[in-house]
C-alpha cells in the first residue's frame, strides 16, 4: 500500500469517525444562556437526557458554556450551550450505574443531545449539588422555615 492510499484512508477515517474535531472546541466561554435558565432546561427536559428520571440521585450540576457540535450537528440543530451534570441513575436492565458525568447540548432550552462521557472532561470541575433532579426531590412546604438556627 502506498503512502498517499494511507494518506487518503486516514483522512478518510478521521473524517467519518472523529469528525477531526479536537478538545480545544470544546472548551468553557460565556453561555448564551443563563445558569438558571439552563437549569430550568435541565429539570424540564430530564427524561431527554436519562432513561429513569425518578431514579436520579447525586445529581450536581456545572455552569453553562458555550459550545458547538462540531461537524455533527449544523444549521438548527447546532448546539449553543452545553452544560456538565453528575448523577447516579438506572440503566435500562433497573440496575444503577453509579455517578456519572454527562454533557448536554443544548441549543436554547431544547436538548440536543447528551454525551457520556463528557466530551471535554475539564468542563466538569466545580460541579454544585442540583437536589431538584432527585427523583425522591420533595420541595419545601409554603411557608416552610428552610433556614435552620445554630444550635446553642
Amino acid at each position: 500500500m502506498t503512502s498517499i492510499r494511507r494518506a487518503a484512508i486516514a483522512a478518510a477515517s478521521c473524517l467519518n469517525l472523529a469528525g477531526c474535531v479536537t478538545d480545544s472546541q470544546f472548551v468553557a466561554t460565556p453561555s448564551p444562556i443563563s445558569f438558571d435558565e439552563t437549569r430550568q432546561a435541565v429539570l424540564t427536559r430530564r427524561s431527554d437526557i436519562w432513561k429513569d428520571p425518578a431514579s436520579i440521585r447525586e445529581a450536581k450540576i456545572g455552569q453553562p458554556y458555550a459550545c458547538s457540535g462540531g461537524v455533527y450537528y449544523t444549521g438548527e440543530n447546532a448546539p449553543t450551550s452545553c452544560v456538565c451534570l453528575e448523577a447516579n441513575a438506572k440503566n435500562s436492565f433497573g440496575g444503577y450505574n453509579g455517578v456519572q458525568k454527562t454533557e448536554v447540548l443544548l441549543r436554547g432550552t431544547r436538548v440536543v443531545e447528551a454525551l457520556t462521557p463528557p466530551r471535554n472532561g475539564a468542563n466538569c470541575a466545580g460541579l454544585t449539588p442540583l437536589p431538584e433532579l432527585n427523583g425522591d426531590y420533595a420541595p419545601p412546604a409554603p411557608g416552610a422555615n428552610t433556614h435552620r438556627k445554630p444550635k446553642a
